[in-house]
């Protein structure tokens, strides 16, 4: 990242609150701009400072957002940004006309030149009603009037400012003042919301009634929080249908008299649908190709299988704004369906479109229609309800009909999902398996993905090994779907590794392929090197000055005396010690620094060359591989703990956010910009450096809390401090301190999807960055983020998106929940006048806050069947035919989900289904199985499939899946007289010989092996895990808990962390 020596920060946007704007026609040929003030009509602009607002949150003070409407033109408004709006509340509806701007009273080039003048009846969507281009002001002070034509009275003004005269990051002004008249009429009140009720596709809302009013508009907040979908009803209720299961909506209620409205109600408490059950996934149970209306895009990679391919990282591209895509299935009921926003240009997302059916391609029935809709993300999945006769066909049709405006669409996945005779199977393995040695710690394997759509890959294991037969040495890694790449890191020099891999899906796991190997070169620093030229040609020779186990530190040819600078080498070398201590190796545990002159012969005067502090990522070819940090004096040997040593520790953060866990790519860049990550990040290093004397933790400390974004807010004072600190509830030890920075990018790493061990470049908006904070912390922080940042329904839904998207991450700071049906119906066979045996619903259900007791209930229909408490099904069918009940599943805090239960009843005769259809039916993929089959008979089938891996079985001390019995706690089976931990965490200690164990029930978060040698192995669960200078996965949990072991010998013991 750029870091200018003069200090100057970067700060990309946190968010813009895109207004839905439509252009207004005006009444009249022309708008009117005069030279003299010459304001139209009465003067109307707002007396009071909280009817005054800009986009930034510029606070009332000197040159704040009081003094643009203070009459005074001798103070002024000054905003940091060249784009910003200034908006105005009206006292009642008001048909402005007319408009001043005078300029204030220095530096022209801060003067607005180019906006639009907008109006809005409820404060979300916005009319343009004038628009004005390359303006000037004369002089200083002089006041221009600008009339327009309207016959509309709206509630709202803005002047949406998108460019000042210079070019520079400035604007400002002395006044805005509006002119026009009130409209003629009485004004209705305002109505109270109260709290809405849902179910899993609509919203039920009432409110008071409002006093004058002759009905109300319902104002639905757009899913992207950009304007509304409004609606009017003369009731005070409204039940908003047709929503997409498992997403949040926001609304307000707006009284109207005639043609005059009042103000809106407040926007409502977050109205959150229920989810819907997804079912097989239908779409990789077809291999047809996708056909699409307009054949043949032009663009390469991005053709219509790239919308089934089962990659959210791949896209479909359609240079038209409306098309259809058709897929071929087996015969399927579909009763859901997703779509997923492709990687840029939000314009192009589908808003209006059908899903229908057909059976002969012909003929096609509707089975869903949607309009208005939207994303919240790039890269974001959205799940819609369908096909609620539940009729089965072979076509399926995705008609989009209009987008958000772009005159071409695209999509990254199209999915439907439901039920079919057909099953999936483990994918087809990957092909062309090779590894090539990148540097000293670092290994790329590649192969070809075989895998299509279908039965595609979910994910594809990597293992590595220090032998070909995989026993020594074995760590386990994954990338994404779609992956052709895997990035092995952290690795020790001059070592031979093995790779093997396999693709993997729900069904279970292709054939592992490989080995492929290589050998890292040794790791030791060149002696020189040239820059190559990453800012502004950037190219001096640097030369090796000092070297130690965790720095390499160079100076350009122009430095005089690099000798003289070694103040400067024990702080970045300390410094980038404790990075890897508490955030891993970060790819190479050396890293580079390059010391460069400033004034140079041959420097630019003007350009970026030289004159800042930069960051190449040993990710990059461009930097050899290697971590590199760069900075500029103008004299090495003069101790500089301001810009030298802040910069250099700056550029250090950006390592850390974009090479943690193995997986390159920052997401967090989008909301925290360059860089408020970097100011926590450079605190908790100077509060722990002990080679500056005064530690600079107070200095750095004072000068970060002062510090705000674009829009005012304050990120070190009122989000990170505080959580560093512990003082949002986040006492415990793993939840604050640098635990919480480290574990924020471990979460990412869990539960963000990968492609080629990397982020895809899928940006985290800020209400995602806000949950993941909360995740690492362990508390809810909406609370804290409503007074932190500026809220808005764009924020609001993005949380509750990221929510609703990372269930994992909600589980570790969001009460209790709701269990869930994994089926809907629940379909059973019985038989006419036999007493059902051994049925139950037991397993149908599950719920995201682990340990729950569920309990099961009929609520209704079939009066002949009896549902106890743990599920079980008793009852004798006294007719043939079908025969429903509604049953509910709910968990000890009274939180339930509920379901329809289908018998099939048939007259005695019924033909068995295969073991195959036994296991497809119920489910299963892997291992044993014993149910009822279709004619309700018991059935037990010795395997339905090869399992993978132990680890990734169950435990619970019942037969797994891999036919481990496991016993009933983590050791059980593994080893005898475990020594049981209780305590919250674990510190370094002796955890004795081979025979010793030691056990917990506590959940944990992951192996920290920074402090051990790479090559130390734990038996964890019974799988051998290796530490290689980097947090581990965990297997997964063995009846609750974890069995640890030193796998031979006497080793030390490792920092196992919980949640």
């Amino acid at each position: 990242m750029r870091l200018h020596r003069t200090r100057a920060r970067l700060w990309l946007p946190l968010f813009f609150l895109p207004a839905c704007v439509s252009l207004d026609s005006p009444d009249s040929d022309e708008a009117v701009a005069s030279q003299q003030a010459a304001l139209t009509g009465t003067d109307l602009t707002p007396a009071s400072t909280v009817d005054v607002s800009d986009m930034r949150g510029n606070p009332p003070g000197v040159e704040g957002i009081d003094k643009v409407h203070d009459g005074d033109v001798n103070t002024k408004l000054f905003m940091p940004h060249r784009t910003d709006w200034i908006q105005y509340r009206m006292q009642a509806p008001s048909i402005i006309v007319s408009y001043d701007i005078t300029s204030a009273n220095d530096f022209p080039d801060r003067d607005p030149s180019s906006w639009t003048f907008e109006g809005s009846s409820d404060g979300l969507s916005w009319s343009v009603l004038d628009t004005r281009t390359n303006e000037s002001f004369a002089s200083r002070h002089q006041t221009r009037s600008f009339t327009f034509s309207n016959s509309n009275a709206y509630l709202y003004y803005r002047l949406n400012v998108s460019q000042n005269l210079g070019g520079g990051n400035a604007l400002q002004l002395a006044e805005l003042r509006v002119g026009g008249s009130l409209a003629a009429g009485t004004m209705p009140g305002t109505p109270v919301l109260a709290a809405p009720s849902v179910d899993s596709d609509a919203v039920t809302l009432t409110w008071t009634p409002a006093a004058n009013a002759s009905g109300y508009y319902v104002q639905r907040v757009n899913d992207d929080g950009s304007g509304t979908t409004e609606i009017f009803t003369s009731s005070t209720s409204y039940t908003d249908t047709n929503l997409a299961p498992g997403t949040s909506y926001l609304y307000q209620v707006q009284a109207v008299n005639g043609a005059l409205r009042g103000f809106p109600s407040e926007v409502s408490a977050r109205a959150t649908t229920a989810g819907v059950a997804v079912h097989q996934d239908i779409t990789a149970l077809s291999s047809s190709v996708p056909v699409e209306q307009h054949p043949g895009n032009g663009v390469a990679g991005e053709d219509v299988t790239k919308v089934t391919d089962n990659n959210p990282f791949s896209k479909y591209y359609e240079p038209n704004a409306s098309t259809w895509i058709r897929l071929e299935t087996p015969s399927a009921v579909v009763t859901s369906y997703s779509l997923t926003s492709a990687n840029d240009f939000p314009n192009r997302d589908p808003k209006d479109w059908t899903l229908e059916g057909s059976n002969d391609g012909t003929s096609w029935t509707v089975l869903d229609t949607r309009t208005n809709q939207s994303f919240t993300n790039r890269h974001s999945a959205r799940t819609y309800s369908c096909n609620p006769e539940r009729l089965e066909f072979s076509r399926y049709r995705l008609h989009i009909q209009d987008n958000h405006g772009a005159g071409d669409t695209q999509l990254a996945e199209w999915r439907l999902f439901g039920t079919s005779s057909a099953s999936l199977a483990a994918p087809a393995a990957p092909g062309s398996v090779s590894a090539q040695a990148l540097s000293g710690n670092q290994i790329r394997v590649t192969w070809t993905d075989n895998a299509g759509q279908l039965n595609p890959e979910a994910s594809y294991r990597v293992e590595r090994a220090t032998n070909s037969s995989f026993t020594s040495g074995l760590v386990v890694g994954t990338t994404g779907a779609g992956s052709t790449e895997f990035r092995a890191t952290g690795l020790a020099p001059n070592q031979t590794y093995y790779f093997r891999v396999s693709a993997q899906n729900a069904a279970g796991s292709s054939i592992t392929v490989g080995p492929a190997s290589a050998t890292t070169t040794a790791n030791t620093p060149p002696a020189s090197f040239v820059e190559n030229g990453w800012y502004d040609g950037q190219n001096r020779t640097v030369t090796l000055a000092y070297s130690d186990a965790n720095l390499a530190a160079y100076f350009d040819q122009y430095v005089p005396n690099p000798s003289g600078a070694t103040w400067v080498t024990p702080i970045v070398s300390e410094a980038w010690g404790y990075a890897k201590d508490t955030y891993g190796s970060m790819v190479d545990p050396i890293l580079h620094m390059i010391g460069n002159q400033d004034n140079a012969p041959g420097e630019v005067p003007g350009t970026l060359a030289y004159n800042v502090g930069g960051v190449v990522y040993a990710s990059d070819s461009a930097a050899s591989y290697r971590n590199i940090i760069f900075t500029v004096s103008s004299d090495w040997s003069v101790p500089d703990y301001g810009w030298v040593v802040q910069s250099l520790i700056h550029e250090m953060g950006h390592i850390v956010e974009s090479n943690n866990n193995g997986i390159a790519g920052s997401p967090a860049f989008n909301a925290w910009g360059d860089s408020k990550w970097a100011e926590i990040f450079g605190y908790d290093v100077f509060l722990h450096l002990t080679t500056i004397s005064p530690n600079l933790a107070p200095e750095i400390y004072a000068d970060n809390v002062s510090h705000t974004d674009g829009f005012g807010v304050y990120w070190f004072r009122d989000w990170y401090y505080p959580l560093y600190a512990g003082e949002f509830g986040n006492t415990d030890a793993d939840h604050k301190g640098s635990r919480f920075l480290s574990r924020f990018f471990q979460l990412l790493a869990e539960h963000l999807p990968t492609i080629n061990s990397t982020y895809g470049n899928r940006p985290l908006n800020l209400g995602e960055f806000i949950h993941f904070c909360a995740g690492a912390a362990g508390v809810d922080l909406e609370d804290e983020a409503r007074l932190a940042f500026r809220w808005t329904p764009q924020l609001e839904l993005e949380l509750a998106k990221a929510q609703t998207e990372f269930p994992g991450v909600s589980a570790l700071y969001l009460g209790n929940r709701a269990p869930g049906f994994t089926l809907d119906p629940i379909t059973r066979s019985a038989t006419l006048n036999v007493a059902l045996s051994g049925q139950t619903l037991a397993g149908t259900a599950s719920d995201p806050d682990l340990g729950d007791t569920l309990t099961y209930s009929k609520q209704s229909g079939a009066s002949w069947l009896t549902v106890a408490s743990d599920g079980a099904l008793s009852g004798t069918p006294p007719s043939a035919g079908l025969s429903t009940a509604v049953v509910r599943v709910t968990d000890q805090d009274g939180l339930f989900d509920t379901v329809e239960l289908v018998f099939e009843v048939t007259d005695g005769t019924c033909t068995p289904e295969s073991d195959a259809q036994f296991c497809a039916r119920l489910g299963a993929g892997c291992g044993s199985l014993s149910d009822v089959d279709n004619c309700g008979a018991p059935r037990s089938v010795s395997s339905c499939g090869s399992c993978t891996a132990p680890e990734t079985c169950g435990g619970g001390g019942t037969p797994n899946e891999c036919g481990d019995p496991g016993g009933s706690t983590p050791c059980g089976g593994l080893c005898s007289s475990p020594v049981v931990f209780s305590t919250q965490s674990y510190h370094s200690g002796n955890l004795g010989t081979a025979a010793t164990c030691h056990e917990t029930t506590v959940n944990l978060q992951g192996l920290n092996c920074g402090n051990f040698a790479a090559g130390r192995t734990f038996l964890i669960n019974g799988v051998l895990v290796t530490c290689n200078g980097a947090n581990v996965t965990l297997p997964a949990e063995r009846n609750g808990g974890y069995c640890m072991q030193a796998s031979a010998g006497n080793q030390p013991w490792a920092y196992f962390s919980t949640f």
